[in-house]
């Protein structure tokens, strides 16, 4: 068996807070995270995007952790808000190593997989958000050929429905499914406002060396582009509690997803609707790149 990657000196920073992040929620920064999101300026918002929560990359190397394997990728992310960040303020964002483990014999090979978690507090030291992320680090001698997929046929084209309105919706109505294609540009523009200049997301040769089809779009920017793609369907009244997502696939920028979901249960607390919801980005070839859960809140009634 090869050496453990799990080393003392990981596991000795298994809670140890890093140097604090200040996150100033100025207008240059949501007009940039809109700009990320693809919102044509005609349509801006001043609602503060929980795409917010993409900025601890900016921090990505406050508290570098030692001897990790060269290469990594993001498996998963998750939002949790306490409530509505809002423009003017500036939040202090502190991460922690919340677990490690390794894993042998998957197609990356021996893996070491690492769980982050961010809080975000405001002047007041109160938790505005807190957000996670899952990442399997990888020796590139390690990888292993992707396995041929069966020859069934090409898939169904991607479709797009209307879905259930919001405030009408049961338990077991599908969302909208909507179709966007995120750009390079796109990731170039992730990338520049989370000064996270990782070569898989704009340089074909590196994201090759890696064992991907070609650059790929960063795990948090599809998670931004979920909460956004539900926040739009839910109206302008909704509140994101909560979403999380596994990434099961890379995508890869200027083909088509299908954005999606179903609504899984519904709760009712005073005057607010709760929707819990299963999301999905669905690729050409008809499988679920990434699929989590969220949960959205709106006034009840009309």
């Amino acid at each position: 068996m090869d050496e453990s990657l799990v080393t003392a000196e990981l596991e000795a920073r298994i809670g140890v807070p890093s140097e604090s992040v200040a996150v100033e929620v100025s207008p240059q920064l949501i007009r940039r995270l809109h700009e990320m999101l693809g919102h044509p300026p005609a349509v801006r918002e001043p609602r503060v995007p929980p795409a917010v929560l993409v900025m601890p990359d900016a921090g990505r190397e406050v508290s570098p952790l030692p001897g990790l394997p060269e290469s990594g990728l993001v498996t998963g992310d998750e939002w949790e808000l306490r409530r509505e960040i809002r423009l003017g303020e500036t939040l202090l964002a502190v991460n922690r190593l919340a677990d490690v483990a390794e894993r042998l014999g998957s197609r990356l090979g021996h893996t070491l997989t690492l769980r982050h978690d961010w809080t975000f507090t405001d002047a007041a030291g109160d938790v505005v958000a807190v957000a996670r992320r899952s990442m399997a680090y990888y020796m590139q001698d390690g990888l292993r050929p992707r396995r041929p997929t069966d020859d069934t046929g090409p898939p169904p084209p991607l479709t797009e429905s209307p879905g259930a309105a919001p405030r009408t919706a049961r338990e077991g109505d599908a969302l909208p499914a909507r179709m966007h294609t995120p750009t390079l540009e796109q990731v170039i523009r992730y990338c520049a406002v989370t000064w996270n200049i990782t070569p898989i997301f704009f340089d074909p040769g590196a994201a090759r060396m890696a064992g991907l089809p070609g650059t790929i779009i960063p795990g948090p920017l599809k998670l931004a582009l979920l909460a956004d793609n539900l926040l739009d369907w839910a109206g302008p009244d909704a509140v994101l509690e909560s979403i999380r997502v596994a990434h099961r696939r890379p995508d890869v920028p200027g083909r088509p997803l299908l954005f999606g979901g179903t609504v899984s249960a519904i709760e009712s607390e005073n005057t607010l609707r709760r929707l819990r919801c299963e999301v999905w980005i669905q690729n050409e070839a008809g499988e679920r790149s990434a699929a989590g859960a969220a949960a959205i809140t709106m006034r009840a009634g009309e």
